[in-house]
């Protein structure tokens, strides 16, 4: 304890190495708390975080990474010593975790130790939760991670925060959530019966109900819209290259990305044969090591969109050329035709469902369900 908080501030040294995540944080409190030495874990706590966010030279740092780990032993201490006590060491931990862009790590820590708050422990956390739900919407914002299905656990952790300890920064949980991919994360956030079913808070009722709201108005159009009609991707002059490797997918109105392993010597050759394109930001190429190892890929982006109906549908999903060939990848697998058809049924569905959780009120009720007045004709399949 003495090596790692010293009495006297004075003494404290910063490491030569950086604190990794094998440093057994969680024994050493583990031991102290369990021996009832809840002084003796108070100082190393306090002595894990400054060492943990100090700038190591040729390591850089991380800040305190291993508090999420340790939630049992603070709530204890916490409850042994007073959360008084520890407010400063636990707010100074969020924002070191926030300040080297672990600011996931600091949600994971707030939403861990704030169950069943009240008193000093409910202000401390809301102070907490603030910091760090405040900075992961700004990078979420500044990344664009919109449609990760893989985040979708980090962002109901975080719209739980947000409803329940820091309602004045939920207006721009909303904005943010907004721009979430309906399909993929903002209709399974909307529908999560756990996440609702903790939905006491007023604020939390208010941020769910106008995310509900924005949900059912764009299921609404999707549906209200003519299903003959469909968003496909397009190229000008797409004819021009039939002759090239990749010109069956440039035609192709249903294909939106074609990677392909080849020899690297030849990317450049194809990024001079799609210049035009490249230029008139039809389509996006990029030369690639998936891994960033073994062979290299080229891949082709197509950017554009345009309303097309299905029947004069330029697609050759049929007499796909590339089908047997094992070094080229298209993306969608699918056909538009087949696709759109499942997809508009899929979405009657889950506004079926979504109506189910909008608010009694009647007139929000019809808001939820009128078809938006704006035009969609840029939206992507």
């Amino acid at each position: 304890v003495d090596i790692m908080s010293p009495l006297e501030i004075k003494n404290r040294k910063v490491p030569e190495y950086r604190i990794t995540q094998e440093f057994p944080l969680k024994d050493i409190l583990g031991l102290l708390v369990d021996g009832g030495h809840m002084q003796l874990g108070k100082r190393v706590l306090e002595g894990y975080v400054w060492l943990s966010s100090q700038q190591v030279p040729c390591y850089g740092s991380g800040g305190p990474t291993l508090l999420d780990t340790v939630d049992a032993s603070l709530v204890s201490m916490c409850e042994a010593l007073g959360w008084n006590e520890l407010e400063n060491v636990l707010v100074e931990s969020v924002e070191m975790l926030c300040k080297y862009r672990n600011t996931e790590k600091a949600v994971l820590l707030v939403d861990k130790i704030s169950a069943a708050s009240e008193g000093h422990r409910l202000r401390i956390c809301s102070k907490m939760a603030k910091i760090a739900c405040d900075k992961m919407i700004e990078e979420l914002r500044e990344t664009r991670q919109y449609s990760s299905a893989q985040r979708l656990s980090l962002y109901r952790k975080l719209l739980w925060l947000v409803g329940n300890y820091c309602p004045t920064i939920a207006p721009k949980f909303v904005t943010l959530a907004k721009n979430f991919d309906v399909d993929v994360v903002l209709y399974p956030l909307l529908t999560d019966v756990a996440l609702r079913s903790s939905s006491s808070v007023e604020a939390m009722k208010n941020t769910l109900s106008e995310l509900t709201t924005h949900c059912a108005q764009i299921l609404n159009s999707r549906v209200s819209s003519d299903s003959s009609i469909e968003s496909a991707w397009t190229i000008t002059n797409a004819h021009l290259y039939q002759l090239t490797k990749f010109g069956n997918f440039l035609q192709d109105q249903c294909k939106h990305t074609f990677d392909w392993r080849v020899r690297k010597s030849d990317h450049k050759g194809f990024e001079a044969d799609l210049r035009r394109l490249i230029n008139a930001q039809e389509i996006r190429c990029m030369s690639y090591q998936p891994g960033y190892s073994g062979a290299y890929h080229f891949k082709i982006t197509k950017l554009k969109t345009c309303r097309v109906a299905l029947s004069a549908l330029s697609c050759s999903c049929s007499t796909d050329t590339y089908l047997y060939d094992s070094k080229i990848r298209l993306e969608p697998r699918d056909c538009l035709r087949h696709s759109s058809q499942m997809k508009h049924q899929n979405d009657k569905a889950k506004l079926d469902a979504i109506k189910a959780y909008l608010p009694a009120d009647s007139s929000l009720k019809r808001k939820a369900v009128d078809a938006l007045g704006g035009d969609d004709d840029d939206d992507v399949v």
